[in-house]
């Protein structure tokens, strides 16, 4: 069995790199689908993530929402 992973940021780069960081070396266990969530609104910081994790889905677009929004509540 594997576990989907979404990680929800707004543009808080070093937190979400110490946080990929802190997965890799503390869960075992494979990850069958990795999400990030973008929602700073801005189109040139999805593509930078697309680039730094090639392995993740990179969703989000338009203007910020909030979790809530995201999540779609």
């Amino acid at each position: 069995m594997t576990t989907a992973l979404l990680l929800m940021t707004d543009g808080r780069d070093a937190e979400l790199a110490a946080t990929t960081d802190s997965l890799t070396t503390q869960v075992r266990g494979p990850f069958g689908e990795v999400w990030i969530h973008d929602d700073t609104g801005a189109p040139d910081h999805r593509r930078w993530l697309a680039d730094q994790y090639p392995r993740a889905r990179v969703l989000g677009g338009g203007p910020r929402r909030g979790v809530g929004g995201a999540l779609g509540y």
